[in-house]
């Protein structure tokens, strides 16, 4: 399956809790993620031959969200699999949460995963080293 380019949305974090407005945006953000990710799954569940299967992006969730169950069965962190230091890529110049991930299927396997400061971005990059089977 090509890969698919999905719209980048912020995820507008905010830290004025006294404001109706900002569980609004919160609530509205979450709403979109889950419909985006869903949409993901659906077209990943397209596929009849089960390929070796690698997601990754800015999910702008945190690492752990319950979002991620639209996964379980079909796709595992590689991070949770294999990861190597902290593993927080936002922002890049003191990472706080990690919304960029990559995801495996069942017939890939994360031997290490971790994260490195960039240059030219305000999150840090996702590296991973997998092993992927060459045919079934």
């Amino acid at each position: 399956m090509p890969p698919t380019q999905a719209r980048k949305e912020s995820s507008g974090t905010r830290f004025d809790l006294w404001s109706l407005e900002c569980w609004r945006q919160h609530r509205n953000g979450r709403e979109m993620r889950r419909t985006q990710l869903r949409e993901t799954v659906n077209a990943l569940d397209l596929e009849a031959s089960d390929p070796p299967l690698i997601v990754g992006g800015d999910f702008n969730a945190a690492g752990g969200d319950a979002i991620f169950r639209l996964f379980k069965g079909r796709l595992k962190d590689a991070f949770k699999e294999a990861g190597l230091g902290w593993g927080n890529t936002a922002i890049n110049v003191c990472p706080v949460a990690r919304p960029d991930q990559v995801w495996v299927g069942r017939r890939a396997r994360s031997l290490r995963s971790w994260v490195k400061v960039t240059e030219h971005s305000d999150h840090r990059m996702v590296l991973c080293d997998l092993a992927v089977p060459l045919s079934r």
